[in-house]
């Protein structure tokens, strides 16, 4: 049985509401970011873009958060309007850590790659060091990303240059 991405949000917004009893001062962000994607499938270099949502829920007494995130990725293999492309709509979770004005951010999540016309279920386990400036962040996003089987399946090394802003939430 697989979960919904908006299935998946709900239950972590659910696990939050009910573990958060000490951190009724610090309210839920939301993050939007965009991104300029490099990959390699089998050795194969590819390129693209992404955007996604992050829901940051502040856990501690520091800043932390753990953060859902729903994104979507669009892989190319040329750099033509016609070139073969993958799209990967992801859900994950993660832990960010903050540092100062830095973070590092562990995550896992699950989703489905649309690739030439059918679509299979995919993981991945990912890291993004980055660092925060006011409402901004920067990062550097990396994701080992199985999809269709982890065995045999098509397996992606992605990285992602990714420029984000808070649009609701203090800091």
């Amino acid at each position: 049985m697989l979960l919904k991405p908006s299935t998946f949000i709900l239950l972590c917004l659910l696990v939050y509401s009910y573990s958060s009893n000490a951190q009724q001062a610090k309210k839920p962000q939301l993050e939007v970011t965009g991104s300029i994607d490099f990959a390699l499938n089998e050795g194969y270099p590819l390129w693209g873009v992404g955007s996604h949502v992050k829901l940051l829920f502040p856990v501690g007494k520091k800043s932390n958060a753990l953060v859902a995130t729903l994104g979507i990725d669009r892989l190319y293999e040329d750099l033509d309007y016609d070139a073969y492309s993958y799209t990967f709509a992801l859900t994950s979770i993660g832990y960010r850590k903050n540092i100062k004005s830095a973070f590092i951010e562990p995550k896992a999540g699950f989703g489905i790659n649309i690739e030439g016309g059918h679509d299979d279920f995919c993981g991945f386990i990912g890291i993004e060091p980055g660092i925060q400036k006011r409402k901004f962040t920067f990062s550097i996003d990396y994701r080992f990303i199985s999809s269709d089987g982890l065995a045999y399946g098509d397996h992606f090394h992605t990285f992602a240059i990714r420029i984000g802003y808070k649009i609701l939430g203090n800091k």
